[in-house]
């Protein structure tokens, strides 16, 4: 715009100036030089260049702005102002307004059905051991025999009598030993066979080879049948010990047979056996 301006002021002072030179121009040349101008009379042209006044200027300046100023508008960018909304309070509602809500009841829990837990099966306990065990009214196990019962004495066999029999027993088998005999053990007494329903032997059993009960007696080392009593050497202790067997079975042997064969008859088929040991010293 001021460009334009400048432009127009230029171009009307270059306008006056003409006017000036072409005015004053031949008197001037005659006056200084004394040079004859032709004849023929310059003719200048008849319409003055006239400057322009104020008025037209911002006329003109006012005709040119005003589609410079559209074009401003056009080209500059309208600025819009975004304004934030400010969020509003709301405002707690009074009591009268607050509505009651409606309670929701939580959702029902499946009552989890507990698995029936059998009851711990009871151990059964197993059965008490049946333990044989074998006495006599003559002395207590580990005591001295009396007497009356070794060579000593009358020498006859003392009373005996036992329980806790196994089931299944068949019969029974007596035999009276000596571990601490010189030569070895000594065999006092052997006698099998005897009735399963039998518990006890009397005092003083006959030295017969079979009894009326139906039991059976071996040969002892004094080499005779039935019971023979403790007779050890003078100034010696020993032990005589009276084992009782339970057996599954009845033995297969004469009257009169050995400890030994006893023995290995009766081999594997011991149910239970029980001891009484009496001391005896000469």
């Amino acid at each position: 715009m001021k460009k334009r301006i400048g432009r127009l002021i230029l171009s009307c002072l270059i306008a006056v100036t003409l006017v000036v030179v072409v005015s004053c121009g031949p008197s001037e040349a005659e006056e200084g030089e004394g040079v004859t101008t032709p004849t023929e009379e310059i003719t200048t042209p008849t319409e003055e260049i006239t400057p322009p006044t104020e008025e037209e200027v911002v006329i003109e300046e006012v005709e040119e702005e005003e589609p410079v100023a559209v074009e401003e508008v056009e080209e500059e960018p309208i600025a819009v102002e975004v304004v934030e909304e400010e969020p509003m309070e709301e405002e707690p509602p009074t009591e009268e307004e607050e509505e009651p809500m409606e309670e929701v009841p939580p959702p029902e829990e499946e009552e989890e059905v507990p698995e029936e837990v059998p009851p711990p099966e009871e151990e059964e306990e197993p059965p008490e051991e049946i333990v044989m065990v074998i006495t006599s009214t003559a002395f207590q196990d580990g005591e001295t025999i009396p007497i009356r019962y070794t060579c000593d004495g009358v020498d006859i066999s003392p009373a005996l009598s036992w329980s806790g029999v196994p089931e299944g027993t068949q019969s029974f088998v007596l035999i009276v030993d000596d571990p601490d005999a010189p030569g070895g053990t000594f065999t006092h007494w052997v006698i099998f066979n005897i009735p399963a329903n039998t518990l006890e032997l009397e005092e003083g059993i006959p030295t017969s080879s079979q009894l009326s009960s139906g039991a059976l007696q071996g040969r002892n080392d004094f080499s005779r049948t039935g019971y023979g009593g403790p007779c050890p050497p003078w100034g010696s202790t020993h032990h005589y010990h009276f084992t009782l067997y339970a057996l599954d079975i009845t033995l297969d042997l004469n009257p009169g047979a050995s400890k030994t064969a006893v023995l290995n008859a009766m081999r594997g088929h011991i149910l239970a056996q029980a001891e009484l040991i009496g001391i005896y010293q000469r």
